[in-house]
């Protein structure tokens, strides 16, 4: 006899790996603006104090944090040539030192203007969408080695304005500024699979991946995206395309960035100088939650291209549990790249060295916790898996 469940847990590649030393505690948010070529930061609730980096020495328009060195920011921007990448990584809350990822010296970056960075898989590339190409570029911030991902005449046209890879299917969707959203496949890469829906009301402005509802097979996994005035959704479990209206109305005036924090809700930056936060519930309309003022930048003109917060959720990863004859296996997908893992056995025998005894009101029981120095293999006995700290 077979059982089979499914689930789906979000791990944030963050909280348990951050040292003590770290810079920027966890829920820090950061600002790319447009004017200062600098990045602004400031702790939830901070009001208008928040602390700005000196220059850049480029314009910061688009950032992910990096959970890998969780005192840093991958950041995309124009100077001269116009696209570049680089790592901006705190000292300290006022200090930061940049170090080059693109382009690679003698030559020109494939990116132009960057319009959203995400994730891909691995956790080592970083997937870019570019306004002015209005293709897709993947770069690896180890090597600063650039692949396009899309190339040639593109159903989007002069229109592609931003985008996110779908963590769990490694698909990319991408926004227009023709009021619709794309969906390009995986595997074989770059190649457009369909329009996932057109004919919105406005320009597409961020697109994140909101997994703080999944768990259970047919439980929701949205695509959220910003418009100009609005926070929509689209689940992707349903078995319909339709989109639903998750807030909507003031202060969502003119969207600039969305983004999901280290407890799962969301926060947007606005066309001016404030970012506000919205809790992220399963219910549509956010009929129980207001957007709530979070942080204003003190500069006049700091346009809030970009927010990215440190813990924020990057990644969720599909657990599949199997129970046959008596024995518990599991399958994965998606499992991120930057983990350990240990094994979890549980069984009803009582002649183990450790563990044996009652356990949450079950007896007799016996657990036993085994940390190996091997790699996991998917199918293996129950595993469980954390994040490996940064050296």
């Amino acid at each position: 006899m077979r059982n089979v469940l499914a689930l789906t847990f979000v791990t944030a590649l963050a909280t348990s790996a951050i040292a003590p030393a770290q810079a920027l505690p966890t829920g820090t948010i950061a600002i790319a603006g447009d004017v200062m070529n600098t990045l602004a930061t400031a702790l939830p609730g901070g009001g208008t104090s928040t602390t700005h980096t000196p220059p850049l020495g480029f314009t910061p328009h688009v950032m992910l944090w990096d959970p890998s060195s969780p005192d840093s920011f991958i950041v995309g921007g124009q100077s001269f040539p116009p696209g570049v990448m680089k790592r901006v990584t705190f000292l300290t809350p006022t200090s930061t030192t940049v170090t080059n990822i693109t382009p690679l010296p003698g030559q020109t970056s494939l990116i132009d203007n960057p319009g959203q960075l995400s994730w891909s898989q691995s956790g080592q590339e970083v997937i870019v969408i570019d306004r002015n190409l209005d293709q897709i570029v993947a770069v690896n911030v180890a090597t600063g080695a650039e692949t396009l991902v899309t190339s040639g005449p593109q159903p989007w046209g002069n229109a592609l304005h931003c985008g996110a890879v779908d963590p769990l299917s490694g698909d990319i969707f991408v926004g227009t500024t023709t009021n619709a959203i794309y969906r390009v496949a995986a595997t074989p890469t770059g190649q457009v699979i369909s329009l996932l829906q057109g004919g919105f009301p406005a320009a597409i402005e961020r697109i994140v991946f909101d997994d703080s509802h999944i768990g259970m097979p047919g439980s929701p996994y949205f695509l959220t995206f910003a418009m100009a005035n609005s926070i929509q959704r689209i689940d992707l479990n349903a078995p319909a395309i339709t989109t639903q209206t998750f807030f909507a109305g003031s202060p969502l005036q003119n969207i600039r960035s969305l983004t999901i924090d280290h407890q799962g809700n969301f926060l947007f930056g606005v066309n001016g100088n404030d970012v506000y936060h919205l809790m992220n519930t399963p219910n549509n309309p956010a009929s129980a939650s207001l957007p709530t003022f979070v942080v204003g930048s003190s500069t006049q003109g700091f346009l809030n291209w970009d927010v990215a917060v440190v813990g924020g959720t990057t990644t969720p990863f599909r657990l599949t549990l199997q129970s046959v004859a008596g024995m518990g296996f599991i399958t994965t997908e998606n499992h991120p790249a930057s983990t350990a893992q240990g094994f979890l056995l549980l069984t009803l025998a009582t002649n183990f060295s450790r563990g044996a005894g009652p356990l949450l009101g079950i007896f007799p029981d016996a657990i036993t916790l085994a940390i190996l120095d091997k790699p996991a293999i998917p199918g293996d006995a129950l595993h469980w898996t954390s994040v490996v700290p940064a050296p």
